[in-house]
């Protein structure tokens, strides 16, 4: 092994700075074999190597060579579970090897209960206990992620986790397999967490669809995570028990959800028992009922400083009139509990089949209290009551939110056929009116084009990046083509989505127009933006010459003025 060369290039070389960018840019093998070129780069290319590990084998092996272990009677295990086992007892040596090693893991993740993959016997575990030189094996670990962690009695891995525990570890991602005998064997693995790693600040916890359980361990054990900035969970497991368990952490700042296939019953949530509940909370989602859901959020002084709340699959089982009546005062209530709000999302449970019931609608005075929010940049409603808004309701309502670049209100009509006051004028309108939006959702109907005479000179979109008009209907793809191609800037994403309830002959010809829309409008929009470069060139053009003339006629006039008073000197 020599050293780096000396030159220009040996002293760049050796920077630890520029070092470690050539190495997150390479494989481990890689750096592996850079390790082996010289003694400046040996320490920076290992710390790659070993930093981020994915299985605990490369590590143990580290200690004494590895073997099958055998079954009850004798014979090695089934080729389906390998385990193994250390080739030999564990000496004191054995851990001045491995330990230069481990102090270079930061981040690890152990992956149990995986069929056909080969793993470590509990022997192995009772052995690193046994005679471990210190309390964590790997004291520089600040990451840990274990997946599917099985709680039986004989797994023994509860008891094994605390080997990589230590105070130092700031993120915890936890995939448990839960079971109905395991509420012991977790609450003592959370009691040992909260002893232990006292300083996590993220915290992850997926328990499936298991909420009973989570929920009789959980709440004590996050109570005690002082530091906590960051916390995941099942949407099935954000209880009123969990909530009121952060309620009263001074560093949460975000809650977030892990996205789950199955279905779940809705959540009920209650006011929270803590004044000043979430004193710096920026982003949390909530799901279940309505009703519930604007109890919580009318805690008292709860929530003043969040800036992001999504409130997904909301319920609607009530009844029709009692939902919008939430609805309602979920509207009115959030501009005074989310003072600072800058994000909201509201999304229900979308009902595909034709009610019996008359369809109820949002109106643009319901949605007038969210314009009240000062720092609004984000708002998203996706729910089962159609919003009747006129064109220049929509321009009246949002024409004064400075800030709100995002606004995508129900682009899915209740049954395909709705009829809907907004048409393509209203993206006109909504230009002037809102320069600055990123990304607009309408439902639109777009078979009526407007009549607009001068299309050249209509400025449009010029930050737009996406443009959804969801299942809108259409009846003329060219002329709504060339209205758009005006409107929509070349940077833009424009999208359409399959109606509810349409049949598949009708779906065909929807699709049909729309894919005629999409092929015509980069054409149009090339040709507006040429159109709108030549008539700025001509307006260059113009002011040019105009300027030019200008200072002719300035010049003339002082001409004449010089030789006006050059001929009443003479006169004297």
């Amino acid at each position: 092994m020599s050293d780096i060369p000396k030159g220009p290039a040996g002293i760049a070389l050796a920077i630890a700075d520029i070092q470690n960018q050539i190495f997150s840019l390479i494989e481990k093998s890689d750096s592996a074999r850079c390790a082996r070129v010289c003694r400046q780069w040996q320490e920076t290319a290992l710390d790659h190597v070993w930093s981020s590990m994915y299985s605990l084998i490369p590590l143990v092996q580290l200690l004494a060579p590895l073997e099958l272990a055998s079954s009850a009677g004798g014979k090695p295990n089934c080729p389906k579970s390998r385990l193994l086992k250390f080739s030999r007892n564990i000496r004191a040596k054995d851990w001045e090897k491995l330990m230069p090693y481990a102090r270079r893991v930061r981040n690890l993740e152990i992956r149990l209960s995986e069929t056909f993959s080969t793993k470590l016997d509990n022997s192995v575990f009772i052995e690193l206990a046994r005679c471990r030189r210190i309390l964590s094996i790997l004291p520089n670990l600040s990451a840990l992620k274990v997946v599917r962690l099985p709680l039986y009695e004989h797994e023994g891995w509860p008891k094994h986790l605390f080997l990589f525990l230590h105070g130092g570890i700031q993120s915890l991602d936890l995939e448990i397999e839960t079971v109905k005998q395991g509420d012991q064997a977790l609450y003592l693995l959370f009691d040992d967490i909260s002893e232990w790693c006292p300083m996590i600040s993220e915290l992850t916890i997926n328990a499936g669809g298991d909420t009973i359980i989570v929920n009789f361990s959980i709440s004590n054990f996050l109570s005690r995570l002082a530091y906590l900035k960051t916390f995941r969970i099942n949407p099935c497991s954000l209880t009123q028990n969990v909530l009121n368990a952060l309620a009263s952490l001074q560093n949460l700042q975000t809650i977030q959800i892990i996205p789950i296939i199955f279905a779940y019953p809705p959540t009920k949530f209650q006011r929270l028992n803590t004044d000043g509940a979430f004193p710096q909370l920026k982003s949390i989602p909530l799901s279940g009922d309505l009703g519930s859901v604007c109890l919580l959020l009318g805690s008292p002084n709860a929530f003043q400083n969040l800036l992001e709340l999504d409130l997904h699959d909301v319920d609607n089982h009530n009844e029709g009139t009692c939902e919008l009546v939430h609805l309602y005062s979920l509207f009115n209530l959030i501009p005074r509990a989310c003072p600072l709000l800058r994000r909201l999302a509201v999304k229900g449970n979308i009902v595909l089949e034709p009610q019996d019931e008359p369809i109820l609608f949002i109106h643009a005075e319901n949605l007038k209290p969210l314009t009240s929010l000062p720092h609004l940049e984000m708002l998203k409603l996706d729910l089962i009551h159609p919003i009747d808004i006129t064109n220049g309701q929509i321009v009246d309502t949002f024409g004064k939110c400075n800030s709100l670049t995002t606004l995508v209100l129900s682009t899915k009509p209740l049954v395909w056929g709705f009829s809907t006051s907004l048409t393509l004028d209203v993206l006109l309108l909504l230009s002037e009116a809102c320069p600055q939006l990123v990304e607009l959702g309408l439902y639109v109907d777009a078979g009526v084009i407007p009549n607009t005479p001068d299309l050249l000179h209509v400025r449009g979109f010029r930050k737009l990046q996406i443009l959804d008009l969801g299942a809108s209907p259409i009846y003329d793809p060219e002329n709504a083509s060339l209205y758009l191609g005006s409107i929509i800037p070349s940077q833009c994403t424009f999208e359409v989505h399959s109606p509810p309830e349409m049949e598949n002959e009708d779906m065909d010809v929807f699709f049909e127009r729309w894919m005629e829309v999409k092929k015509l409008l980069p054409f149009f929009i090339q040709s507006h933006e040429n159109s709108q470069k030549a008539i700025q060139a001509l307006r260059q053009e113009r002011d040019e010459q105009i300027g030019s003339l200008r200072v002719e006629m300035l010049a003339w006039r002082s001409r004449a003025l010089g030789s006006e008073t050059t001929a009443i000197c003479h006169q004297f």
